[in-house]
C-alpha cells in the first residue's frame, strides 16, 4: 500500500478518534453555571458549545496525520468539523476506509444525547476531510434520517 492509503487508513482510526473527542466535551455541553435549563437544551447552543469545544483543537493533530482545522456553525442548524490531512495528495483516499469511518462517527454521533438531541431537533452534523490542497476529499454528514436509518 502506497502513501495515500496509508494516510487514509492512519486517518480511519484518527475520525473515530476525533469523533469521540468531541463528544466526550460535548456531553459536557450545558453545564455551564448561570445558563437557565431551557437554553442549554436549545439547539444554537448545543452546536455552538460543540464548535467552541472543536475550535478549541485547532491545529492539534488528533491522530496519525489528521489534523483539526476549525468548527463552523452555519444557520443555526448545521455544524461542520473540518479536518486537513496533509499525507493524502490529489484528493486520493482508500474509500474502503471511508465507508468504515462514516459508520463509526455515525453510531458515535447518533449515540450522544446531546449531539442527537441537537440532530432530532433539525441539525445536521458534518465531518469535512481535505487533502494536503486544502482539496476536499469527502464529507460524512449525519442528519435525524441518518440515526434512524442505524437505529
Amino acid at each position: 500500500m502506497g502513501r495515500v492509503g496509508k494516510g487514509i487508513l492512519a486517518g480511519f482510526g484518527t475520525m473515530v478518534f476525533c469523533t469521540a473527542g468531541l463528544i466526550v466535551i460535548g456531553a459536557t455541553v450545558g453545564e455551564s453555571a448561570g445558563v437557565d435549563r431551557e437554553t442549554r437544551n436549545s439547539m444554537p447552543y448545543i452546536l455552538g458549545k460543540l464548535a467552541e469545544a472543536g475550535n478549541e483543537m485547532k491545529g492539534q493533530e488528533v491522530g496519525p496525520g489528521v489534523y483539526v482545522d476549525a468548527a463552523t456553525i452555519k444557520d443555526e442548524r448545521e455544524l461542520t468539523y473540518s479536518y486537513n490531512v496533509p499525507a493524502v495528495r490529489d484528493g486520493q483516499y482508500n474509500p474502503v476506509a471511508k465507508r468504515k469511518a462514516t459508520r463509526l462517527i455515525q453510531e458515535e454521533v447518533c449515540d450522544d444525547r446531546k449531539m442527537r438531541k441537537a440532530i432530532d431537533g433539525g441539525a445536521t452534523i458534518n465531518y469535512t476531510y481535505r487533502d494536503a490542497n486544502g482539496t476536499q476529499m469527502f464529507t460524512i454528514t449525519i442528519t435525524k434520517r441518518t440515526c434512524r436509518l442505524i437505529g
